[in-house]
């Protein structure tokens, strides 16, 4: 009787946390009343535009015409970096505590190819690990400096070592990825690595809890025709990066999809979900910019 009892409890206890079904309604929070209106955008040319240029236009030999200063500027598409940083984020002053920054492996940037390479390495060395736990355990036991980055990345998100990254891109002030869970039911997770060292969930942050579709002028619209939709973890597209003419980070807008109730069930439409990052990556807010209903 006493191992029937032992055997109930581990099968109880096997999975983890995260082997949960991620395609879950992310809208649980009410209306923010604090919430200011964004200005609406619909990602709708897939061809990137050509980089702008910013130039200095306070200086004093400058003749030109005065322009309307209330005349709003928009938000410049931000193309990944094809090389890596050359600046250090330490040297321009960006990251300045000395003390952090040995606790701080990406305060210059991602090293793309070691970072891929000792992803190999790893998974090549701990293959047989059977959960993140192990893997983790495994990686610190046979880390050495050059893979710093992947296994502190590797750690702080739960990766097992059938985890894939597939898509890494440089921008400054942060890198992008794309982490695709084995066996998940899901596209896949992305994940910020700011200079900052601060690594964001996008997709199962708790900044998601924050977001009410019910403000969106598009809500009551979609809702007429689905009356359970929701935002569901599901991003069906290439994440945009723009640079932002308020403040000098970035801004990051991923598409989610909008179910009417199940991660099944007929989809309603779609959510541009914009993300502010400050100029050392930390994130600073985010907002549903607009949404879509399904044609």
């Amino acid at each position: 009787m006493q191992k029937h009892t032992l055997t109930f409890c581990l099968i109880l206890i096997v999975p983890p946390l995260w082997a949960a079904s991620p395609t879950i309604p992310l809208t649980v929070a009410p209306p923010l009343e604090t919430q200011q209106p964004v200005q609406q955008f619909v990602m709708s040319d897939p061809t990137p535009p050509s980089v702008t240029v910013v130039t200095d236009n306070n200086s004093d030999n400058d003749n030109t015409a005065p322009t309307d200063t209330n005349v709003p500027t928009p938000p410049t598409l931000l193309p990944a970096s094809i090389t890596q940083p050359t600046t250090s984020a330490i040297a321009i002053g960006l990251y300045a505590p000395k003390e952090e920054v040995a606790a701080n492996p990406f305060a210059d940037g991602l090293d793309i190819t070691h970072f891929m390479e000792c992803k190999q390495t790893s998974q090549n060395l701990c293959g047989n690990a059977k959960d993140p736990s192990e893997f983790a355990t495994c990686l610190k036991r046979n880390q050495t400096p050059i893979c710093n980055q992947f296994v502190a990345f590797a750690t702080r998100v739960g990766m097992s070592s059938k985890d894939d990254v597939d898509l890494i891109k440089h921008y400054q002030p942060l890198d992008l990825l794309h982490l695709v869970r084995f066996g998940a039911n899901y596209p896949g997770v992305y994940y910020t690595i700011g200079m900052n060292g601060d690594i964001v969930d996008l997709i199962f942050g708790p900044q998601m809890a924050g977001l009410d579709i019910r403000k969106d002028p598009h809500y009551a619209e979609i809702a007429t025709r689905y009356p359970r939709v929701a935002l569901f973890s599901i991003v069906d597209k290439l994440p945009k990066v723009f640079t932002l003419p308020e403040h000098p980070g970035i801004e990051v807008i991923l598409r989610f999809q909008l179910l009417n109730g199940c991660h099944t069930c007929e989809q309603a439409g779609y959510a541009y979900v914009a993300y502010d990052f400050s100029k050392v990556g930390a994130l600073q807010s985010v907002t549903i910019q607009s949404m879509e209903p399904v044609l």
